[in-house]
């Protein structure tokens, strides 16, 4: 079992998008002290970055800082960039304090003992106090069959369950036995999702796959029984709207992951290639899934998408087995996309010559994860922006400081909602070209 210091301390609002500033570096600095209230020396204090990727909060793998406590049971922590952090203290002696690259054993306890989370902003000292407090972890077990009902020693893995809304570091490997057998060990008390597979055959094909839900609480949890299954499949044909002309160019359609627990965590997805006579098709599916267009011509955008004559446009499909299969798949796409352009000003109308545009849907059941309708454009030289490719709907358009290009916490479902109370809104129909000024949210 292994002490870890939960936040106790109050902390800001998280999930901003993300300034990258170099020059002006944050501090967390606190005290650690023992459930008894006594002062620890020699804790081992961790700061790991948060940051909303792929539709959930995830953690890095490693630590973006590391100190230990002095003879008060204090601590400090510099050189940080303004984000999202999980502050994580484990004894010197311990397992886990010896790994300090090594977080699955500290970073989710079910709720309500979840660690907190803390935002620190550049330039900014923030005081985080922890108590320490024992955490035990337990074993879950059981057997992993292929879809033949043969013993399967290919790759599985364990993480939160994303219903639980726990942080997501890295998943788990397990110890496989050769009949099949397998074992995670020190997994701590929370509600978790185990997939096993097998890696996709082909660029249109995935592996086999299953998955289950385990609930630790209180003890190990023993004979989990896995069985994969060769999954479904998809065939189809792309047609185009009003009988546009067949345009240069590729179509790739995908199948999107709908359900982060019953899709493969990190494997790539299949790509469905339209072939010359406009036909596709797509195998080893599993879990619910959005079907989309993931290149297209320039220009060209996924319009409509129907099975069996139904529209079924931006809603999940369940897949897993051969009776869920789809032969009749009809993929509509268009080259009467929307254009939007414009500028951003500042309190007193002066144009703004840097900044991110943020586009996001009014309709909030379309802010799922990799959304066709979530676009960010970059200010060109003059201050100006241009994004083309768009579907008709109602936007809200918020314009902020520039961020960080390779983090889409901007699209975490509750940084939305603060920035939508202030955004422009504005609708896009097919084919129009909208001209908008837009404030800079501050």
């Amino acid at each position: 079992m292994a002490a870890v210091a939960l936040l106790t301390g109050s902390i800001g609002a998280a999930g901003q998008p993300r300034v990258a500033r170099p020059e002006s570096t944050a501090t967390i600095q606190g005290q650690v002290t023992s459930a008894s209230g006594d002062s620890v020396e020699g804790a081992v204090v961790h700061a790991a970055e948060i940051r909303f990727h792929d539709g959930r909060r995830r953690v890095a793998d490693r630590a973006s800082a590391v100190a230990s406590t002095d003879d008060h049971g204090r601590y400090r922590l510099q050189g940080l960039s303004a984000g999202r952090y999980l502050v994580i203290a484990t004894n010197a002696d311990s397992q886990e304090a010896q790994r300090p690259t090594t977080f699955f054993e500290l970073l989710f306890p079910s709720r309500p003992t979840a660690p907190i989370e803390i935002s620190i902003q550049a330039g900014q000292t923030t005081t985080a106090d922890l108590s320490m407090a024992p955490v035990p972890a337990w074993r879950i077990t059981g057997r992993v069959l292929n879809a033949a009902g043969r013993p399967m020693t290919t790759t599985l893995l364990l993480e939160p369950s994303a219903r639980s809304g726990a942080n997501a570091p890295p998943p788990k490997g397990a110890t496989i036995f050769p009949d099949g057998r397998f074992e995670f060990a020190n997994v701590p008390p929370g509600d978790y999702a185990i997939q096993a597979f097998k890696t996709r055959q082909n660029t249109t094909t995935e592996g086999e796959f299953a998955g289950a839900y385990v609930t630790v609480f209180g003890g190990n949890v023993d004979g989990v029984e896995l069985k994969t299954t060769v999954g479904s499949t998809v065939k189809g044909k792309l047609t185009y709207a009003d009988d546009e002309p067949i345009p240069q160019g590729r179509f790739v359609v995908t199948p999107a992951r709908a359900d982060l627990d019953q899709t493969l965590f990190f494997t790539e997805l299949a790509h469905g290639h339209v072939d010359t006579d406009q036909t596709f098709e797509l195998h080893g599916l599993h879990g619910p899934r959005r079907l989309v267009i993931e290149e297209a011509p320039a220009g060209w955008i996924l319009k409509t998408v129907r099975v069996k004559g139904e529209d079924v446009t931006d809603m999940p499909l369940l897949f897993g087995t051969p009776k869920e299969s789809l032969d009749d798949v009809e993929i509509v796409v268009t080259s009467r996309s929307s254009t939007l352009t414009g500028s951003v000003q500042d309190e007193r109308g002066a144009r703004i010559k840097s900044y991110s545009l943020l586009f996001f849907p009014a309709d909030r059941m379309l802010w799922y994860p990799a959304s066709r309708f979530f676009r960010h454009v970059e200010a060109d030289a003059e201050g100006r922006f241009e994004v083309a490719a768009m579907a008709s709907a109602d936007y809200f358009v918020a314009a902020v400081a520039s961020f960080d290009a390779l983090d889409d916490s901007w699209q975490d479902p509750e940084v939305l909602e603060r920035v939508a109370v202030r955004a422009t809104r504005v609708t896009v129909g097919a084919g129009a070209r909208v001209v908008i000024t837009a404030p800079l949210l501050r």
